[in-house]
């Protein structure tokens, strides 16, 4: 299902809308009002923290363990998603703080000890080192620093099947002892398809990703730099993804020792988009 409110486009997942479904039914209508709130303060941490970025959301999907938030521009520093990112969980972990606080005078101590599990598991599983989820975020801001966005974006492709599949078997050897254990079952299989959209849109959030660091480029005028040695076999999409987002390359193209030529990284991007199987050499003789 999906809406727009101002302008954002808001997509509502099927489980989303089953969770709801079971805390009125299981829990009651004032249960269901403070999950929803929780939630509410959890997502309203990462928009907090772009909108101190200047980034405003384009989408949001809820999820029955939060949200994705794609902002109307990619994130390009690292340490700018990764703050984003980590803002969720830690207003969901100062809600369970300020929940133990003040939680002895309050009528309903029940609620009370509910309403801290609730935070305390919307903090610490948004941490799961997984995309989509807080932690995986984080992950892929911190192996970006040296690997650049899209060779972390694929570690995590693969780290999030592994842990879908380790969730899945563990899921199965509870079951064969007589526990049904569903919500390891979801969360297998929301990872397993969140694997799957990754890989599926990541070509195009890599472009957006450089796209986004040229306009800032000439927006500033200066941007660190780093060179980049490779041999003219070398094909431009493997030579793009060693592009960090925080630098901007320079790629000198060698053959036996023998320098063919310099590109740098707007022209290689460029002649990835017409070329998507090209090489530096093709390049440089295109030039």
């Amino acid at each position: 299902m999906r809406f727009r409110v101002r302008g954002v486009a808001v997509d509502v997942h099927p489980l989303f809308v089953v969770v709801l479904l079971l805390f009125l039914t299981g829990r009651g209508p004032l249960e269901t009002v403070v999950f929803l709130s929780c939630l509410a303060i959890h997502e309203l941490g990462h928009l907090a923290v772009l909108a101190g970025q200047g980034l405003g959301p384009a989408r949001v999907e809820l999820l029955p363990f939060g949200s994705v938030i794609t902002p109307m521009a990619p994130v390009l520093e690292p340490g700018e998603e990764f703050m984003a990112a980590a803002a969720g969980p830690l207003h969901s972990l100062a809600l369970v703080a300020g929940g133990w606080l003040i939680a002895p005078y309050l009528p309903n101590p029940d609620l009370a000890s509910w309403f801290l599990e609730l935070n305390a598991t919307l903090g610490v599983f948004n941490l799961l080192p997984f995309l989509p989820l807080d932690g995986g975020r984080m992950l892929r801001a911190r192996w970006a620093l040296a690997a650049g966005w899209q060779r972390a974006t694929w570690r995590l492709i693969r780290l999030g099947r592994w842990g879908s599949a380790a969730l899945a078997v563990v899921a199965i050897l509870a079951l064969s002892r007589g526990h049904l254990l569903v919500p390891l079952l979801v969360l297998a299989w929301v990872l397993l398809l969140a694997a799957g959209q990754e890989e599926e849109w990541g070509m195009y959030r890599f472009t957006r990703h450089l796209e986004e660091k040229y306009r800032r480029l000439h927006w500033r005028g200066l941007m660190p730099s780093a060179p980049l040695v490779a041999g003219p076999q070398t094909r431009l999409l493997d030579t793009a993804r060693q592009f960090l987002p925080h630098r901007y390359h320079v790629v000198l193209v060698l053959e036996h020792g023998r320098p063919l030529g310099w590109l740098t990284e707007e022209q290689v991007w460029e002649g990835l988009r017409a070329s998507p199987s090209g090489t530096l050499g093709d390049l440089l003789k295109s030039r």
